[in-house]
């Protein structure tokens, strides 16, 4: 709602500079007509007035292809995100599987198999692409940068579930810091994402495509 009263807002700026040139112009063209009707200059009168009209038939003109163009890159976005909405889910299922996980292991006598399991799941995810994400530019949010950013947070993360990699972060305070840090950052840009689209209220999708 907010989004759609903001590009009102604009368009009603816009009408209104349009209305403030209209008449600057019909001024500036009566000032025209009062100076040549003395003389009779008839075509320079027809001239000006159809000078004026072809202005504001193009801006009226280009205005409108704006809007449509706008129109047009939203649908594609929301029809874009419809098909990632169970690679997001999965992914968001899996990374918070991790993230408990790795909040309640005993790191002295975490077992191998759990680590192995988790490693799996990641591996397993049909993953999006860059060339998905460009459709996804013109949304709120920076959703596409998010979605961009967690591709190479999960490869990172399922590196870091290698057996021996992760016997190694196990170990050492900072790297599990930091693995950790990871896991919960890569959740939050997932669910950011989830909630601001897919998981969306259906009013608030439609609101994006109609505004």
């Amino acid at each position: 709602m907010e989004k759609r009263f903001l590009q009102w807002l604009g368009f009603g700026f816009a009408a209104l500079a349009l209305l403030a040139l209209a008449v600057s112009l019909i001024r500036d063209t009566a000032s025209i007509v009062d100076s040549h009707a003395k003389g009779g200059d008839l075509a320079t009168w027809v001239g000006a007035v159809g000078t004026v009209g072809t202005l504001i038939g193009t801006i009226i003109l280009a205005t409108t292809e704006t809007r449509r163009k706008r129109q047009q890159e939203m649908a594609l976005a929301v029809l874009t995100i419809a098909g990632l909405r169970h690679k997001l889910i999965d992914a968001g299922i899996a990374i918070k599987m991790l993230n408990e996980w790795i909040g309640s292991i005993q790191r002295a006598t975490y077992t191998d198999n759990a680590r192995n399991l988790h490693q799996t799941q990641i591996q397993k995810l049909d993953l999006w692409t860059n060339a998905d994400l460009v459709p996804l530019a013109v949304l709120p949010g920076k959703v596409a940068v998010h979605l961009a950013e967690v591709i190479g947070d999960i490869k990172q993360i399922s590196d870091s579930l290698n057996r021996d990699s992760f016997a190694y972060t196990v170990r050492v305070d900072y790297h599990f810091s930091v693995f950790k840090r990871n896991v919960g950052e890569a959740l939050e840009k997932l669910q950011s994402v989830l909630f601001k689209t897919v998981l969306a209220p259906p009013e608030q999708n439609s609101g994006e495509v109609d505004g």
